[in-house]
């Protein structure tokens, strides 16, 4: 009889320790692959967003320049007449895009290449606009003039603030994702070392 007590208190331990450590394993994975998770919507919501964004900014920037190096070769008030709607449009979608990336959260360092894309941006606008100006005036060689320095200085200067910040957020991406790797990872040794002395606990009660 005293015999069988033993071994009943002796499998009761054994299950308890069991379900205890399944209990423990269960929760370790479950906390590793919500932090996955989280991290990977982190990147996708702060960073994969913003590189879309930057990428469909400077697809408008490049299309301004397009726009306006066509009128320039042109030299006629028609073609002037007929990007300038073309020039309009993409200018208020280069607004609109920068306006939701400014409202993503961002860093020092992004911050501050931001201010210097929309310094940039500024200046080519005016740059262009002048270009324009002149075309329009009937000043087709300080147009051509214009368009090959002032106009392209500034625009290289706001393409490259962008391709700046595009690398950057590829940059942070990275780092955000191997942040939350590195939380599965601990989580994935704090459940081996789980298993592992779980089994030493049930060898022992055996």
């Amino acid at each position: 009889m005293l015999h069988r007590v033993k071994f009943a208190h002796r499998l009761l331990t054994l299950l308890v320790t069991a379900v205890a450590l399944l209990s423990v394993v269960g929760l370790t994975a479950m906390l590793g692959g919500r932090q996955l998770a989280q991290g990977a919507e982190s990147v996708y919501a702060q960073r994969v967003v913003a590189m879309g964004q930057l990428a469909r900014i400077l697809d408008h920037v490049h299309h301004v320049r397009g726009d306006v190096v066509r009128i320039v070769q042109s030299e006629s008030r028609l073609t002037l007449d007929r990007l300038s709607g073309d020039i309009s449009a993409s200018t208020g979608t280069i607004d609109e895009l920068w306006a939701e990336y400014r409202a993503l959260p961002h860093d020092v360092e992004e911050t501050r290449l931001g201010d210097q894309f929309e310094s940039a941006l500024k200046a080519w606008r005016q740059a262009y606009a002048q270009t324009l100006a002149m075309l329009a005036r009937g000043d087709a060689f300080g147009a051509r003039e214009s368009l090959g320095e002032t106009d392209a200085q500034t625009y290289v200067v706001a393409a490259v603030s962008l391709r700046k910040l595009t690398e950057m957020q590829i940059g942070l991406a990275r780092h955000q994702f191997d942040g939350a790797m590195a939380e599965w990872n601990r989580a994935s040794l704090t459940a081996g070392a789980v298993i592992i002395g779980g089994l030493a606990a049930l060898a022992a009660v055996t």
